[in-house]
């Protein structure tokens, strides 16, 4: 029953985000974009790299990896389970709000909704389950931090660069996180339930 309140937390934030969009108020979340984002070609260059880092083909690559050289292959049921939830109900989503994406040119290709960002939730549950995983390991604590440090850095640009190639807006993206952070904090629950 412990931290039951992240859930709630995490589950108002996407609500809260979902409100602004339904009553046409989410322009002023979405307005960040003119403070966070300016583009050069090298910039962009490098975020059409690490946006590949949250795409389908990409996680699942890494998914595949991580079977093969991860000795707990039960742990992973709970990352496969939690990838694979967030991302049916991510697609959902999509389907119910039919979000164009932003007007802009796309510096990347795209064909689906907007809202919320399937990259955003991708690299949210999958390095944030990584996270974990190095949290219950037996690495030294500074070990712990530097890898927890990286892979945040990855979520985070992997974020960044959906909005920076323009085909995604903010509240897509924090929308993308807030889901999957309810979805790693349930199977998280549920693998610490079973242990």
């Amino acid at each position: 029953m412990k931290k039951n309140y992240l859930i709630v937390i995490e589950s108002l934030l996407l609500l809260t985000i979902i409100g602004l969009l339904l009553t046409d108020k989410v322009y002023f979340i979405d307005n960040v974009y003119n403070w966070i984002v300016v583009h050069n070609s090298f910039l962009t260059k490098v975020l059409k790299i690490v946006t590949n880092l949250g795409s389908l083909f990409g996680i699942l690559f890494l998914c595949i990896l991580l079977f093969i050289f991860y000795k707990e292959k039960k742990d992973l049921l709970y990352l496969y389970g939690a990838i694979v939830l967030s991302t049916i109900l991510n697609n959902i989503l999509k389907i119910i709000f039919r979000r164009p994406r932003p007007m802009l040119p796309h510096l990347v290709e795209e064909n689906s909704f907007s809202f919320p960002s399937g990259h955003a939730s991708a690299v949210m549950t999958f390095y944030g389950y990584l996270i974990y995983m190095i949290w219950q390991s037996t690495l030294q604590k500074k070990l712990k931090i530097i890898f927890s440090i990286f892979l945040t850095i990855i979520i985070l640009m992997v974020g960044y660069s959906r909005v920076y190639l323009n085909v995604h807006y903010v509240s897509d993206v924090l929308s993308g996180f807030m889901l999957s952070l309810i979805f790693l904090d349930i199977f998280i629950k549920l693998k610490e339930k079973k242990a």
